[in-house]
């Protein structure tokens, strides 16, 4: 979460108190010049405090060369371009590993004043006796590529959605012309429908990188398992056999049930075709309960109660090179054109993301289980229940809306797509520019939709505006960011006027009819 402050010239109490802080922290402005630092992080780096305040962090690597990196300078300019946190991959310095955390100071004009950036030595959570086996090097490694594979998922899928959202829009409006052509037509289809793949694709990818769209509730493997055996038993072929074993105590857990089926689809998926042979899989559920030892050498576990999920196969199992890899994203054993190495990746994503954790035991020759282990949660399973508008409601309208998106042809393409439906359109390419536009059209717009994340301001930052000037005006979000990324903007993915991109042209229109009728 941004925080604001103002730190030019704080009381010499506070500034006291900051220096005295146990942390290694350092105040940064956006030349990345050294504003304050704390005593500990002076004698961690062996550096005096008129030496350092004032000049750049990149000129004390000489000194403090863990703080010089590429990835570094990345972390810091996303910080000031987002106006959000960002927390960098873990990485070995000398004997020790350090983790770094760069969280903005937003000033009163919206615009990122200082930096706070934080080095935190997780040494110790890494391996509590300080003394990793080779075993628990690996893990940690293997930690390290996907968490910073993760990052890169992410920032991939977000700019992939507002693409994504052009190409299926423009298809939705090509199929709805007349006097389109058989030929045309079957080609716009197609493009749809490889559209539609590749935001299931981006989903994954979102999954992976625990940035994904959840809405999570209590809930009870079980149920998510019965529900989805039938539609297991279809991908299966006859001679592969299904078995279920479920705990008639099983406690909950919260989590999202399409994400729990998602599990499930992929490591039945990936058991079928560790066995062209034939063979069986079994899916188990129990409750259990880690403790320090069993939850020792896996850094994201941590000892209490969990449910547990097992599949297991009688399959072909893995060579340990492989075992070691297989939950790196775009890895597969399968040959060209028949997995996309993201199976498991996403698995992994998903759990991660779930604060569970993920086990895996293989021979060759005698199959592969993983075991996955969900906090349990004593909330009580409540039914919800989802409403949609009816198909043959009329969607089109004649209020004012002000489209703010700071891509073009995505901009371009909804105001295009509301104008078409009766609807007044007015846009900008940022929040800056869509107050402008508000004051100069008072009392006329009824409705902004606005992208969260944009260059200057964002979309929170625009109703807080409007709010301040009492401008009541509703307002509807996109994004194609999701998770902890909309959590530093103060917004949900839950929240009944929030879209995720890409959406289609329907969903659009639905969306805005509802918030009109509300």
């Amino acid at each position: 979460m941004a925080h604001r402050v103002g730190f030019s010239s704080p009381p010499f109490d506070y500034r006291a108190m900051f220096e005295s802080a146990p942390e290694l922290y350092l105040v940064l402005d956006t030349n990345f010049n050294v504003v304050a630092a704390t005593d500990l992080y002076l004698k961690t780096t062996a550096g005096k405090r008129d030496e350092i305040q004032g000049r750049n962090l990149f000129d004390l690597a000489q000194k403090n060369s863990h703080v010089l990196s590429a990835s570094l300078r990345t972390s810091l300019e996303k910080v000031i371009k987002s106006k959000k946190r960002d927390v960098m991959p873990i990485f070995k310095f000398g004997e020790k590993q350090w983790r770094i955390r760069n969280l903005p100071i937003i000033g009163n004009d919206d615009q990122v004043k200082y930096i706070v950036h934080y080095e935190e030595d997780v040494s110790d959570l890494m391996n509590p006796e300080n003394k990793e086996t080779d075993k628990d090097s690996e893990k940690l490694r293997q930690s390290q590529r996907m968490e910073a594979m993760g990052q890169l998922a992410g920032g991939v899928a977000h700019d992939f959605n507002n693409m994504l959202a052009v190409i299926i829009m423009n298809c939705e409006v090509m199929l709805g012309s007349d006097g389109l052509g058989e030929g045309a037509r079957k080609g716009f289809e197609q493009i749809k429908r490889t559209g539609e793949r590749a935001a299931a694709l981006t989903r994954q990818l979102l999954s992976f990188s625990r940035k994904h769209v959840l809405q999570p509730r209590a809930l009870n493997l079980n149920t998510v398992i019965s529900e989805t055996e039938n539609m297991l038993r279809h991908l299966l072929k006859e001679d592969i056999s299904i078995t279920t074993s479920l705990s008639k105590d099983l406690g909950n857990t919260m989590a999202d049930p399409g994400q729990i089926e998602q599990i499930i689809l992929n490591l039945v998926v990936n058991a079928r075709d560790a066995m062209p042979k034939g063979g069986a899989i079994a899916i188990e559920t129990s409750n259990t309960f880690l403790d320090e030892n069993s939850s020792k050498g896996n850094p994201r576990a941590e000892p209490g109660p969990y449910v547990l999920l097992a599949i297991r196969d009688s399959g072909e199992g893995m060579h340990p090179e492989t075992l070691g890899r297989i939950f790196e994203p775009f890895f597969t054993t399968k040959g060209e054109g028949k997995g996309t190495g993201l199976g498991l990746a996403t698995v992994y994503g998903i759990v991660t993301q779930n604060k569970g954790t993920i086990w895996v035991h293989s021979e060759l020759g005698r199959g592969t289980v993983f075991k996955i282990f969900l906090p349990l949660v004593q909330d009580a399973i409540q039914i919800q229940v989802k409403t949609e508008m009816k198909p043959d409601q009329p969607l089109q309208g004649t209020q004012t809306i002000l489209v703010v998106e700071d891509q073009e042809e995505l901009r371009e393409l909804i105001c295009d797509i509301l104008k078409a439906n009766g609807y007044k359109v007015l846009e900008a390419e940022n929040g800056k520019k869509a107050l402008e536009v508000v004051s100069k059209n008072i009392g006329g717009i009824e409705l902004i939709i606005t992208d969260v994340v944009m260059p200057e301001m964002g979309g929170r930052a625009l109703a807080k505006h409007l709010a301040e000037l009492k401008k009541e005006i509703k307002l509807l979000y996109l994004s194609g960011y999701s998770g902890d990324t909309l959590a530093d903007y103060d917004i949900s993915e839950t929240h009944p006027h929030f879209l995720e991109k890409p959406f289609t042209r329907m969903a659009l229109l639905q969306k805005i009819k509802t918030i009109f009728s509300r």
